[in-house]
């Protein structure tokens, strides 16, 4: 299907909106968009959190660090989006070797 195309690499930094789907769930009961991956969590001022074992309940405000692969950036964008509520977001991405 993506024969001869490259995948994007997006690392990025999205914050967990009041009243969003993900409030109140754990970071591993979310069906995240394919290829997604959340590498930490930040809460307040305290530091990132590298939550092993998904088993962090996120809340409010939450800072996550995310980082996912793939071949339709509107689409994952927007199954995010879902997710966590419609925001701006800077990303970065990476070269996929």
């Amino acid at each position: 299907m993506h024969k001869g195309e490259r995948p994007k690499v997006i690392d990025t930094f999205v914050t967990v909106e009041e009243n969003s789907f993900a409030v109140g769930k754990q970071i591993r009961d979310i069906l995240w968009p394919a290829n997604l991956f959340v590498l930490s969590l930040k809460r307040g001022e305290g530091g990132a959190i590298v939550d092993q074992h998904g088993g962090e309940e996120m809340r409010a405000g939450d800072i996550l660090h995310v980082r996912y692969s793939t071949y339709n950036e509107a689409d994952t964008r927007e199954e995010l989006m879902s997710i966590i509520n419609e925001q701006d977001f800077d990303e970065h991405e990476d070269e996929v070797i």
